[in-house]
């Protein structure tokens, strides 16, 4: 094919001036059955190439130049250079666009290639065979970022290393200048010529500073050694060794605690000297009582409290109040009390937290909130029992039982 086969473009579509009765929009079906009209689906129909005598109907002109008019538009449009974005009614009646069909994206200046036969995907979604026409090709902000321009007036930066093949020649900057411009070697000549004057300066002055440096340090190491030479003597007459030492007084240690709050730990005795102190925070010889470990401290109103533990192996207060042991409380043999607070409703079954070997022997129950209620219980068992409640809603209730072990 030649250049000059090229018959030019349609400026105008085929019958774009006949009249309304000499044209006709060609339909996708025939709309009436044997009416001899043209349609997209059978052309002309069947009819038309029966001769009329048999019962034909003639092809209509207005049908040619109907087909002649959509053929010429469709001409037109890609003589024009319209490539159309991708149509997904139109895939799927053509069984799908053709390896290297091109379709526009939806931003203008953008192309897509179909790289598969019988292509249904749409252009852009992740795993569709469609690839950028662009595809492989630079783009200008790529090319700005990794290629130097020839003549501009902006700052371009370097990274990583670069070799020139010939000379280069940069401007001379002002003494002292600290920027990041490019060096000239009158630049780095004025420079080190400045750093050794500097240095020479500094070279000479160094002798008379060290000498006096080094004085300053003798006296500072000679005043060291006299103060730690006494400190080892405060030591040694008034501190305490971790080993060997005997301390002739109580020691008490203080610390602080949260704000407003001071807390101590110590170890005093106030036995008399015949006896050995081996106790924490105190130990108190009482005449014609016996020696007793003890806890303590003062509160916010400067009282003293305190808890003593006898060598008979019996808790006292500092009024000589002696706790009482399980096995003193007046229960009979082989009996435990136990007492607990619990909430129910009438006619709900209520569990000791303890059960007993068998069933219970005594069971006290009374309101544990500002209500008035009668209260029982019933059904009694070595696990528990029902209560009785003269009212409605669930009420907190303390319960006292007793049973054996």
């Amino acid at each position: 094919m030649k250049q000059s086969d090229d018959l030019g473009k349609f400026e105008t579509p085929v019958g774009a001036q006949a009249s309304a009765g000499d044209i006709a929009a060609v339909p996708a079906t025939q709309a009436t059955p044997g009416d001899g009209s043209a349609s997209i689906a059978l052309g002309f129909p069947p009819e038309t190439f029966i001769a009329r005598a048999a019962g034909g109907v003639p092809p209509r002109g207005q049908d040619m130049n109907g087909f002649l008019n959509r053929i010429s538009r469709a001409l037109q449009v890609l003589q024009a250079g319209y490539l159309g974005p991708y149509d997904a009614t139109f895939a799927a009646a053509i069984g799908g666009y053709p390896a290297g069909a091109i379709v526009s994206g939806a931003v203008a200046g953008t192309f897509w290639v179909s790289t598969t036969d019988a292509n249904t995907s749409v252009p852009g979604v992740t795993g569709a065979a469609w690839q950028s026409l662009f595809a492989g090709y630079i783009t200008q902000a790529q090319s700005d970022t990794r290629y130097l321009l020839l003549a501009s007036g902006k700052v371009q930066a370097v990274t990583g290393a670069v070799t020139f093949g010939g000379a280069i020649s940069v401007p001379t900057a002002a003494a002292g200048d600290s920027s990041a411009m490019a060096a000239s070697t009158a630049f780095v000549t004025a420079g080190l010529t400045a750093e050794a004057a500097i240095r020479a300066a500094a070279v000479a002055n160094e002798a008379g500073t060290r000498e006096s440096v080094d004085n300053g340090l003798a006296a500072a190491i000679s005043n060291e050694a006299s103060r730690a030479e006494a400190a080892e003597g405060s030591l040694n007459s008034a501190k305490v060794n971790r080993v060997g030492d005997v301390m002739t007084g109580p020691l008490n240690i203080f610390g602080q605690g949260g704000a407003g709050e001071v807390f101590g730990y110590g170890v005093t005795s106030s036995i008399s000297a015949t006896n050995t102190a081996k106790s924490i925070f105190r130990h108190v010889s009482i005449a014609g009582v016996g020696d007793y470990a003890t806890i303590g401290f003062v509160d916010p109103t400067a009282v003293y409290h305190e808890l003593r533990y006898g060598n008979d192996d019996r808790l006292r207060t500092a009024g000589g109040n002696v706790f009482a042991l399980t096995s003193e409380l007046p229960l009979p043999a082989k009996q435990f009390i136990q007492a607990w607070v619990f909430q129910a409703t009438n006619g709900a079954w209520v569990t000791f937290p303890v059960a007993f070997s068998a069933n219970a022997s005594a069971i006290c129950i009374t309101t544990a909130q500002a209500t008035e209620r009668d209260v029982s219980q019933y059904n009694g068992t070595n696990e528990g029992f029902t209560i009785t409640v003269g009212g409605t809603g669930d009420t907190y209730y303390t319960a006292i039982a007793i049973g054996p072990r």
